[in-house]
């Protein structure tokens, strides 16, 4: 887990925006997305997300806190819309589509514990 998430971090998300690709635009995009997801799920004490400077990993005051609309809303809905692309693309194969985005059961998962945190 630790390697995935120094994997999948901003300053990788970072790295590659000095590439100045539009071909890295996308994976930025999808890695920025899986830190914030790390991070709000992350929260371990007060002080990480002060120390860390990444305002995802403080505690939880509020059922109201953003984190959780940007969890359900944002982070599910950018997840829908990549699979919704996926299957519009014309002239694509299962198999191709497969290829393409998360795997099935990739995506159930992520969505059940989005679920599950946000219903707590």
């Amino acid at each position: 887990v630790r390697l995935a998430a120094q994997v999948m971090s901003e300053s990788v998300a970072a790295a590659l925006g000095f590439c100045d690709d539009d071909a890295t635009t996308e994976t930025r995009v999808f890695i920025r997305m899986i830190d914030t997801f790390f991070d709000c799920l992350n929260v371990k004490d007060p002080i990480s997300g002060i120390r860390k400077r990444k305002p995802n990993k403080l505690p939880y005051k509020s059922h109201l806190d953003e984190r959780f609309k940007w969890l359900s809303k944002d982070f599910i809905g950018y997840l829908a819309a990549w699979e919704s692309e996926i299957a519009a693309e014309p002239g694509l194969t299962k198999t191709q589509q497969r290829k393409m985005g998360l795997s099935k059961e990739t995506l159930d998962g992520l969505r059940m514990t989005v679920r599950s945190f946000t219903e707590l």
